[in-house]
């Protein structure tokens, strides 16, 4: 499992539209917002090959991306390779431009999480921290999750709604100082999010 889950904010009407838009002005769009976040994926694009390269008897060089290819198969509805790891650092940058970043991330450690998630189940609440963390039905088009350290999960905006609800009848209190923090964190979550049209957030890990 991943070792951090970094939430983003983003529109769950928005985020879907990007798959097949053919807007290919998000590519202008992201390399003048964050220059120095493409240049980044770029130099990790290429040590993700070189690893590859160096691993793998059969691994075809042809299929390399950069990020301007991964974002172009993305605008274009057809992923032409198997690299989830690229394609999901490419997604990660549009939810940056599309959302925000929540201000907390937190370490996943399965002693911390499965105690939580009972807690939060429990309390009637739909939201699961592993499914933050890894969803089998990603929130964007993926290719196959190969397991390597990297993986996505989200939680919906109807499950947001429902949260918001149950918590406004009926707050969730803990006396563990850390399950404390972690509510305090979501109920933030949910204010920030019930201000944005269809708010989901979406959890980034690695």
């Amino acid at each position: 499992m991943s070792d951090h889950i970094m939430p983003r904010l983003v529109s769950a009407d928005a985020l879907p539209a990007i798959f097949g838009s053919k807007d290919h002005s998000w590519l202008e769009r992201l390399s003048t917002e964050a220059p120095g976040r493409v240049a980044s994926l770029n130099q990790w694009f290429e040590e993700y090959y070189e690893g590859r390269r160096d691993n793998e008897d059969d691994f075809d060089p042809a299929t390399r991306l950069d990020f301007s290819a991964a974002l172009t198969d993305i605008l274009n509805g057809h992923l032409t390779t198997d690299h989830y790891e690229v394609y999901l650092s490419t997604w990660e940058l549009l939810c940056d431009s599309l959302g925000e970043r929540l201000d907390e991330h937190w370490a996943y450690r399965s002693e911390w999480v499965e105690p939580f998630d009972e807690l939060l189940k429990s309390h009637g609440l739909r939201l699961q921290i592993l499914e933050l963390a890894y969803s089998s039905q990603p929130p964007f088009p993926l290719p196959r999750n190969p397991d390597l350290g990297m993986s996505v999960g989200y939680w919906p905006a109807a499950d947001l709604d429902h949260a918001r609800a149950v918590l406004a009848r009926n707050p969730l209190h803990s006396d563990d100082p850390e399950f404390q923090d972690t509510i305090d964190s979501i109920v933030r979550w949910l204010e920030l999010a019930a201000r944005v049209p269809s708010g989901m957030i979406v959890g980034f890990c690695y």
